[in-house]
């Protein structure tokens, strides 16, 4: 059985807080519970045990994590705080470019890799540094966003070579892709909502999360314990982040407890807290 790991974060003195009490994952065993000032919750199950530490690490130090990716090598790579990094195994091309976002204190929105393990990364909405020998006709589509001065929401490749773009409010590029997906795709932008990111995983399974990360929609052939982890984040008032797979379809999947967003509309500060003391 796959061994899944489950924590809530409580976030105390910051602009938002999350409960940890009120959410019930129906297959996921609580393993441990952590205060902090990250923003998200996070839940994974067979990613490399260095991504499982440096995860822990940087929630416990209080920072946000905003994007993770897993590459086709075994590598991965950690962006929290918007341009603080972490990673393991990645190429030294790849480390130089996000050594100077780094430097630039410039915002690195997301690390994508082909199934080649070729590579892009996007920073500051629609910027972006590439491997030398990144698909042409992927780079076209993103410097005519570029000029367009538009944000690149998501990037992301099939392991069968397709691959797909989402820019702007509802704008999108994509080739060869399942049908299933385009339907979806095409479906959402007649519905004038926003979609926030596309994630594949290596047998081709999909998940789009959209409308502001309020909803998701997926296809059949993703893990059943995401499937479920999903409608129960969101069957609690909760709101999905973002998940990522990893080449043997271990995933991270981050994720957001809204019900006290609620709560915090009630209770002052001082009564929020004396409520997290009694469900503590």
């Amino acid at each position: 059985m796959a061994n899944i790991f489950l924590v809530h974060h409580i976030s105390r003195g910051t602009a938002r807080f999350f409960a940890n009490a009120s959410i019930a994952i129906g297959i996921l065993s609580t393993i441990g519970l952590s205060s902090s000032q990250v923003k998200a919750d996070y839940i994974y199950t067979n990613i490399p045990s260095l991504a499982q530490t440096d995860i822990q690490t940087i929630s416990k130090q209080g920072s946000t994590i905003n994007n993770v990716v897993f590459a086709p090598n075994g590598g991965f790579g950690i962006i929290y705080n918007n341009y603080g990094y972490e990673t393991s195994f990645f190429p030294q091309e790849l480390l130089n470019a996000l050594s100077a976002i780094n430097k630039q204190h410039e915002t690195i929105n997301s690390i994508v890799f082909t199934p080649s393990g070729q590579w892009i990364v996007i920073y500051n909405g629609n910027g972006f540094y590439k491997s030398t020998s990144f698909p042409q006709d992927v780079t076209n589509k993103l410097l005519q966003i570029n000029k367009q001065k538009l944000t690149i929401s998501s990037v992301a490749f099939t392991p069968y070579g397709g691959w797909v773009i989402i820019y702007g409010s509802n704008g999108y590029f994509y080739s060869n892709i399942p049908q299933a997906l385009s339907n979806k795709i095409v479906d959402i932008n007649k519905a004038s909502q926003t979609i926030n990111n596309i994630t594949f995983t290596n047998n081709g399974g999909w998940i789009i999360i959209y409308n502001n990360q309020i909803n998701a929609v997926w296809s059949t052939n993703i893990p059943q314990q995401v499937s479920t982890t999903i409608k129960n984040i969101y069957a609690n008032g909760g709101e999905l982040s973002s998940i990522a797979f990893t080449p043997n379809n271990g995933w991270a999947l981050f994720y957001d407890n809204e019900m006290t967003i609620y709560l915090r509309d009630i209770y002052e500060e001082e009564e929020l807290n004396a409520y997290y003391s009694v469900i503590l």
